[in-house]
């Protein structure tokens, strides 16, 4: 019984500390070696674990390497203001071809680079460009359901 409470006193004491944020090794019965519990940051959202910031830093880092060679680029606009087809597809494919690549690595699930056309190009001289990412999931608890049965 006193084993039992310890365990259930470490286990209890170990999501305590896990809660608020902390990383810490454990031991994970039947296997050698520690393990970290989590990769938390200082931060929350996007930015919570170091995982989400690698992902979101080496997409960051290739859409702009794709990009900087456009700075200073002319960009045709249609007659209502709005930047042209063209040029929305060619920033757009040029950030995509990053992300397809992460998606080949398996480093991403999914990702998509949107330039929206009717931003005010002429008024501000940026071009706006939006990187949105599918992360991959992580299991961080396996929960196993087992029972007994007559069939299956």
């Amino acid at each position: 019984s006193t084993g039992e409470q310890i365990a259930t006193f470490e286990i209890t004491a170990l999501a305590a500390i896990h809660n608020k944020g902390y990383v810490f090794v454990r031991k994970i019965d039947g296997y050698g070696g520690s393990y970290f519990n989590q990769s938390h940051t200082c931060s929350v959202g996007d930015y919570d674990t170091a995982e989400k910031n690698h992902v979101i830093n080496h997409a960051i880092r290739g859409v702009r390497e794709a990009l900087i060679p456009f700075i200073n680029s002319p960009l045709l606009l249609n007659s209502d203001g709005t930047l042209s087809k063209i040029d929305v597809d060619t920033f757009e494919s040029k950030g995509n071809a990053v992300l397809d690549l992460m998606i080949g690595a398996n480093q991403i699930s999914a990702g998509s680079v949107i330039v929206n056309p009717d931003q005010d190009v002429l008024g501000t001289d940026q071009l706006k460009v939006t990187i949105k990412i599918v992360p991959k999931g992580k299991a961080s608890e396996i929960v196993i359901t087992i029972g007994l049965f007559k069939s299956i």
